[in-house]
């Protein structure tokens, strides 16, 4: 019997047969209906602690099966929790990326830097796009509307329209530079043209991003990013370069590596902590740091190299003493794809990549604004009724699945209290509130029924959250989803 053993990387709503590829059975729970916030406060404040209110232990052991015995959900757990008084459920807004901040961030990390306009690089000048204007008109006076072979659809017509290609040239034209040169720029949003397609056809727009490459006066070169989208309304990526030329990488938990004595990961925190404060972002706190290594691809070949070590650190909100949970979710994945009158609203993310030399890679993303109070010291359900809830779901969910495995194992080593922002799709995708939430994070252990299951391991993450159950009234929170 082969054995595979991955880590939980994919939330319980998402279907295992999306893992198997072949399986074509029905989602795990049925549409998510819109949440109505309606929570119970508690009669009167109290000084005790919710481990004696709500009965929280310290390490919680349990073990539950399906009726057929091959499903099993094994929990040996240290609990990790906030022994707080009492939880209030706040409201929480996206934090604007206006010009102010991103001026704020630029002189932090580049002050006296040059920095230039990455996407002057990019763009068609006028030239170009005319050569390209001219060749497509004439392939069309020629009747050519297929010039590149690119066949036609099921439903009879060219998947290549080369008219609207056409008309797309000749609108970029309009915004075409006479030529291509790198030029310095002031990061900012909304300051140059591009042509996108939508709904009503092609159109032109200002863009709501800002792609940098930056020449510090040592000679280090980093690349600067700046995103306001509806979903995304805040991002901010910034990444030292490994060399002159900019290649593909990323940074991955490295727990095989020991770490050099001489550079500790209390080090590195001080180091992006130093930053974190200059912008502001003092409530931001710790909540999951590793050693690491940064990867990046061989240039011609499909092959990874290892070019750095460091620390991945991850920092996430905190308020009134409870923290936000860092389960590695995006939070904003439509519920209906076909539905784009949904465009969702992504999780807060603060990563840093820390090595020896400084500041590697920092990532701000969806900064929350916290507001006021919407229910003060809440009810919640006790701890053994959050854990019957967690048995019950985890079993329910799976059991149907069970054919596909000769066993399937779920071994649970975390439980963890903290904050979990949810909001009101359809409702309002610009406020959110957080909500105590309880997440069960471990690892899943799968014996294929078939020996060539085709599932992989490959970037494998041990902060996915297997489930995670909302503190006042028991009800599932879907972290793809964000609510």
């Amino acid at each position: 019997m082969r054995k595979y053993r991955i880590m939980q990387t994919v939330f319980l709503y998402s279907c295992i047969s999306c893992m198997t590829m072949h399986a074509s059975a029905e989602p795990l729970v049925e549409l998510k209906k819109i949440p109505k916030y309606d929570y119970k406060e508690r009669e009167e404040d109290t000084t005790e602690p919710i481990s004696e209110w709500l009965g929280i232990p310290q390490h919680y052991q349990n073990s539950v099966s399906d009726s057929t015995g091959r499903l099993t959900v094994k929990t040996d757990a240290d609990v990790i929790f906030s022994d707080v008084s009492g939880v209030d459920v706040v409201k929480v807004t996206p934090h604007p990326l206006d010009q102010e901040f991103i001026d704020l961030v630029t002189e932090i990390f580049f002050p006296d830097a040059a920095i230039y306009d990455k996407r002057a690089t990019w763009k068609s000048t006028k030239q170009e796009l005319q050569e390209l204007i001219n060749e497509l008109e004439g392939y069309i006076a020629e009747g050519n509307y297929d010039p590149y072979g690119s066949g036609k659809s099921t439903d009879g017509e060219f998947c290549y329209n080369i008219e609207e290609d056409l008309e797309r040239c000749k609108l970029e034209y309009t915004i075409a530079p006479d030529d291509r040169q790198l030029i310095e720029k002031k990061p900012s949003l909304f300051t140059d043209w591009e042509v996108i397609y939508t709904s009503d056809g092609l159109e032109k727009r200002l863009c709501p991003e800002f792609d940098g490459i930056v020449q510090m006066p040592d000679g280090e070169i980093y690349d600067y990013a700046l995103r306001s989208y509806e979903s995304i309304p805040l991002d901010i990526i910034i990444r030292k370069r490994e060399g002159e030329e900019e290649k593909v990488s990323r940074w991955d938990e490295d727990l095989e590596t020991i770490p050099p004595a001489d550079f500790t990961m209390e080090e590195a925190q001080i180091v992006a902590e130093e930053k974190i404060s200059e912008m502001g972002l003092d409530n931001m706190k710790l909540t999951r740091g590793t050693f690491a290594k940064l990867v990046t691809s061989v240039e011609g070949s499909e092959m990874w190299e290892v070019s750095n070590h460091g620390y991945l650190l991850h920092y996430t909100g905190n308020v009134d003493g409870i923290p936000i949970t860092y389960a590695g979710n995006i939070g904003a994945w439509p519920e209906d794809i076909m539905d784009t009158s949904l465009h969702g609203w992504d999780y807060e993310e603060l990563e840093f990549a820390v090595t020896q030399d400084g500041i590697h890679h920092m990532r701000l993303k969806n900064y929350y604004d916290v507001g006021e109070i919407l229910f003060h010291n809440v009810n919640m359900l006790p701890f053994d009724e959050i854990i019957s809830i967690f048995n019950t779901e985890m079993v329910d969910a799976y059991t149907p699945y069970i054919e596909q495995f000769e066993e399937l194992e779920f071994d649970v080593d975390t439980i963890t209290f903290g904050y979990t922002r949810i909001y009101q799709p359809y409702v309002t995708e610009e406020e959110g509130i957080l909500v105590p939430a309880w997440d069960f994070f471990g690892e899943k252990i799968a014996y294929p029924e078939i020996e060539t299951y085709p599932y992989t391991s490959n970037y494998v993450t041990p902060v996915k959250s297997l489930l995670t159950i909302n503190a006042i009234d028991g009800s599932v929170i879907d972290r793809s989803l964000g609510y």
